[in-house]
């Protein structure tokens, strides 16, 4: 799951969707946020609506402070989908 920010927080349609989801059974979840400020990330919010709702959360990253500091760097996303599927 990765979300656009707004105040470093994911927008309102990503937590709506994130609050609708069910636990279900064999889920993997990982979650991204290409910009977030520096006090609240809003990885580590996505992260904790996912885990208040028993859903297991692998891995949660934030790639820069703005959307003009997320590197491209294919190395990054390379590593956070290898860290999904381990």
């Amino acid at each position: 799951m990765g979300s656009p920010t707004y105040g470093a927080k994911p927008t309102e349609p990503i937590t709506s969707y994130l609050n609708s989801l069910e636990n279900t059974d064999n889920i993997t979840t990982g979650v991204y946020a290409l910009s977030a400020g520096d006090k609240n990330d809003a990885e580590i919010v996505m992260k904790d609506i996912l885990e208040n709702k028993s859903i297991p959360v692998k891995i949660a990253v934030k790639y820069g402070n703005s959307a003009f500091g997320a590197s491209a760097n294919p190395n990054q996303y390379s590593y956070f989908i290898s860290q999904l599927l381990e």
